[in-house]
């Protein structure tokens, strides 16, 4: 199979925070955004919050694909989906989705931990 694109650097400092949301630190990369652990400042409660990656134009392809998405999985529900709080935008416009916060283990990590995967 092809070699997948390395997603860019982590930035030094945290992306611009949705409003009411005040990011704590990351703690999840993929190919279109980041996760972070947040307070939602509001209800006083923990969450994820998933920013759209910097180098995607706010308001190109990639990021309507993270909005369908976001709505999609608003709408499941299931004990294996977290569910999904709010679906909005940055100030500056980045989409973002805010989630229930799964503290725990990735299963990237529980594999590597037991000899399963090679590092």
């Amino acid at each position: 199979p092809p070699a997948r694109p390395a997603p860019p650097p982590k930035p030094a400092a945290p992306p611009e925070a949705p409003a009411g949301y005040e990011l704590i630190e990351e703690v999840g990369r993929g190919g279109m955004g980041t996760v972070w652990r947040a307070t939602d400042v509001e209800m006083g409660r923990e969450v994820a919050v998933k920013l759209l990656l910097g180098h995607f134009p706010a308001d190109g392809e990639t990021a309507a694909r993270f909005v369908e998405e976001a709505r999609i999985t608003g709408l499941l529900q299931h004990p294996g989906v977290p569910a999904v709080y709010r679906v909005g935008r940055t100030p500056s416009g980045r989409p973002f989705l805010a989630m229930k916060l799964i503290l725990g283990r990735t299963l990237d990590a529980l594999l590597k931990r037991d000899g399963a995967v090679d590092t």
